[in-house]
């Protein structure tokens, strides 16, 4: 069963990519449903087709902005659901907007407008909740694990490994527990050991995720481990106290009930290093097309006023 560890994980892009075409297929297959259900002109059916096409668009773009197709491994559902809701208020309020500006949406029956409005994101909802049904029987099974360990002491240690133990659906596996009060590390499946057992195994690929729970009087210690950790590949958080969240500027993930500050996370890469990548050079092409034409006016200027 280790082969399969981490299947899904080093697959992440490609199943960010299959919810991100999901999404777009359920956006507007539901607007084109609804309309195909009502008794609607169909010689408007283009019409619903782009006022469905330009909100999934931007349900895509608001969506990277909320970093929707983050991993959730570990968070609440309601986080996720949230999120959902926000982006698809913000994706189907701009084309709203612009057909208002443009004088369009006399063309739209309210009924069905209305009717999706809330159809179509109970939909995206019901999906990601299979979807997190799916992975947490599969990770049940041992797959699609993450190898993980907790550095420090006191009660937010102690939480955070009760939690991991107590929640195998979240794909966590503790193999590492370094300086911890919490009752029971010493058994054969959980390392135990000094900080430089933890950057040593960190450094040789053996772990996946580092959580740093230690105290705020010790913070020192915790920026001598992020330099230590800097070159790895491992994902590293920081485990606060209330008072630490001011420290630090940096997203917060949810591992059970307990918050944990995100300092290192893996970077763009596969597909998603892609899309950024496409998404800079046609932004790039606007931006260069747009100072085009005045740029060659000044060039004209300049030509004409120094003869």
């Amino acid at each position: 069963m280790t082969k399969l560890r981490g299947h899904a994980h080093r697959h992440a892009t490609g199943l960010a990519l299959l919810l991100r075409a999901s999404d777009c297929v359920i956006i507007l297959g539901s607007l084109l449903g609804i309309f195909a259900l009502s008794h609607a002109e169909q010689s408007r059916f283009n019409e619903y087709a782009i006022f469905g096409m330009a909100s999934a668009l931007a349900f895509l773009f608001f969506s990277e902005i909320a970093h929707l197709y983050r991993s959730f491994r570990g968070e609440p559902p309601s986080r996720e659901y949230s999120t959902i809701w926000r982006t698809w208020l913000l994706a189907f309020g701009m084309p709203l907007v612009f057909g208002f500006v443009t004088k369009r949406t006399a063309f739209y029956s309210r009924i069905i407008i209305t009717i999706w409005f809330f159809f179509a994101p109970f939909i995206i909802c019901i999906q990601r909740s299979l979807t997190r049904h799916l992975l947490r029987t599969v990770r049940r099974m041992g797959v699609n694990y993450r190898r993980a360990c907790v550095c420090g002491a006191g009660e937010q240690a102690d939480a955070l490994i009760r939690t991991i133990r107590e929640a195998p659906e979240m794909g966590i596996r503790l193999t590492g527990i370094y300086e911890s009060s919490a009752p029971g590390t010493g058994d054969d499946n959980t390392r135990t050991g000094s900080l430089d057992d933890m950057i040593r195994a960190a450094q040789s690929g053996d772990l996946d995720i580092v959580y740093l729970a230690f105290p705020i009087h010790e913070m020192p210690r915790v920026k001598d481990i992020i330099n230590s950790l800097a070159d790895s590949t491992v994902d590293l958080y920081v485990v606060p106290s209330f008072e630490t969240f001011h420290l630090f500027q940096s997203p917060v993930t949810v591992v059970g009930n307990t918050p944990a500050l995100c300092v290192f996370d893996t970077p763009l890469q596969g597909v998603d290093g892609m899309v950024k990548r496409m998404e800079d050079l046609a932004l790039g092409s606007i931006a260069l097309g747009l100072a085009l034409l005045p740029m060659v006016c000044i060039g004209i200027l300049i030509k004409l006023t120094s003869r």
